[in-house]
């Protein structure tokens, strides 16, 4: 393994502790701390250190390994694949929060707010006002009915 590719001696400024970071079976990084920066303790130990690791064949430039799939997608990787498939597909990216906010809106404009709030499982409606957005289209059909209410009481009064 050439020089270039073995993981770097470095220096923690805040502990003043010499660390390297290393690729680890499982894909994952960890730092393993050397003891004191620029003593030759932590030299020898991240010797020892590379020693090991070039003996069981990692190497720091290998991309990680692909994890099987899971029985089911979590949270984020159910996002991480919509916004993959929005790439391949040269569309605009969304996110499945952006589903929540228009099924609320859409039951809001609707069923009205209290159908909203018993949707989304909010024990109060304000939490449901800020996912379920007013329609335009409600606002204008509100202002319009409240018009000719206003209007019939006018002219109930002359």
């Amino acid at each position: 393994m050439s020089k270039k590719n073995l993981p770097n001696y470095r220096l923690h400024k805040a502990t003043k502790q010499a660390f390297v970071v290393l690729l680890c079976h499982d894909g994952v990084r960890r730092s393993r701390y050397l003891g004191r920066h620029g003593t030759p303790e932590s030299r020898k130990e991240y010797d020892h250190l590379i020693a090991i690791y070039t003996a069981n064949g990692r190497n720091r430039r290998k991309k990680f390994p692909k994890k099987s799939p899971g029985a089911q997608y979590s949270i984020g990787s159910y996002a991480g694949a919509i916004e993959t498939a929005c790439k391949k597909a040269g569309v605009e990216r969304w996110t499945p929060n952006q589903l929540r906010h228009l099924s609320l809106s859409l039951s809001r404009s609707k069923s009205g707010l209290d159908a909203a709030q018993a949707l989304a499982g909010h024990k109060n409606a304000c939490t449901t006002e800020i996912y379920a957005k007013v329609a335009i289209t409600t606002a204008i059909r509100a202002a319009k009915e409240l018009s000719k209410e206003i209007e019939r009481a006018v002219d109930k009064s002359l």
